[in-house]
């Protein structure tokens, strides 16, 4: 599992139906959560850069098999993830 954004780890754990959860504060009101994680490449309070590897993916929580369950969260409200890796295509650009 690669950080899809430059930003700070907030919470590295178990988060119930989610199993291990990591949350990435980017600022200006955006994070991202990647759940159902195997083992985690990170630690709280840590600088991530984009695609730094922060975790494997995995099958915890309630899962039926090795998935990753990604959201981009702004303001406290869940936006389409699919809006975002759109617009990435144009803002990372090589």
């Amino acid at each position: 599992i690669f950080a899809t954004g430059v930003g700070v780890i907030e919470k590295v754990g178990w988060t119930g139906v989610f199993g291990k959860t990591l949350l990435i504060n980017h600022g200006y009101g955006y994070k991202t959560r990647y759940a159902h994680c195997s083992k985690f490449k990170c630690k709280k309070g840590q600088k991530v850069k984009f695609r730094d590897k922060i975790g494997l993916l995995g099958n915890s929580g309630r899962s039926t098999g090795a998935h990753l369950h990604y959201e981009v969260v702004f303001n406290g409200k869940l936006k389409n993830p699919s809006n975002f890796i759109k617009a990435g295509q144009n803002v990372f650009q090589k």
